[in-house]
């Protein structure tokens, strides 16, 4: 259980209450890196200048928050230097002040196959623990739509992305969920594979293959 414990991390949105996770899914990762804006940018902007590129390369998605609360996400075409990256020529979809918060990350997060925790890192990195919630309890909500901080979540490991609620709509796009979660395992379909496992499972998992195989060919 241990090799498959994960630490991601889901970025939150403005007028959005509910989150698909994995593949196809919102936007989330494994890990991330967080800057601010240096200098304002205007609407169709395409560089942008920021306090810090370190951990950015170009095709990394990237997410500016916008004056107007919410989270413009696109990708990063070249970073220029140690503080100026360019984005698509489409540009900035709104303005952006100085010092609003800025996400990026490489990979998107696997779908989990259950959550263990989950909590709200705010900007200084402190995290404000949620508490799970049953279908009952979060059917029963009849406003699901109110802006406040979350303070519960419901996951369903739905096929392809899982889906993750919260009993409301997040206000503060500064903040990301911080989730602990089981992995599903990989397939292990080529010899570059790495196998999630500490060496003294490796003679069990021969055993355990052999055993699987040998009657393919015949053997005991």
């Amino acid at each position: 259980k241990a090799f498959s414990r994960k630490t991601g991390y889901v970025f939150l949105q403005k007028n959005q209450g509910s989150y698909s996770i994995g593949p196809s899914g919102d936007d989330a990762a494994l890990s991330y890196v967080s800057t601010t804006m240096r200098i304002a940018g205007i609407a169709t902007a395409t560089t942008l200048e920021i306090t810090s590129s370190t951990g950015m390369t170009a095709a990394d998605k990237i997410g500016i928050e916008l004056n107007s609360g919410s989270i413009y996400w696109t990708t990063i075409s070249s970073v220029t230097d140690s503080d100026t990256i360019v984005i698509p020529a489409s540009g900035l979809s709104g303005a952006v002040a100085a010092g609003n918060r800025i996400f990026s990350y490489t990979t998107k997060l696997i779908r989990p196959l259950y959550i263990e925790t989950a909590a709200l890192r705010d900007t200084s990195g402190n995290d404000s623990i949620l508490a799970p919630m049953t279908t009952g309890y979060y059917e029963s909500i009849s406003v699901k739509g109110t802006d406040s901080i979350p303070i519960r979540y419901k996951y369903d490991n739905t096929l392809t992305n899982g889906t993750l609620y919260f009993d409301v709509e997040p206000s503060d796009v500064t903040q990301v969920l911080r989730i602990t979660f089981m992995a599903p395992a990989e397939d292990y379909d080529l010899v570059t594979n790495d196998v999630a496992y500490p060496q003294e499972w490796y003679m069990p998992l021969a055993l355990g293959l052999a055993k699987l195989i040998a009657p393919k060919f015949e053997q005991p």
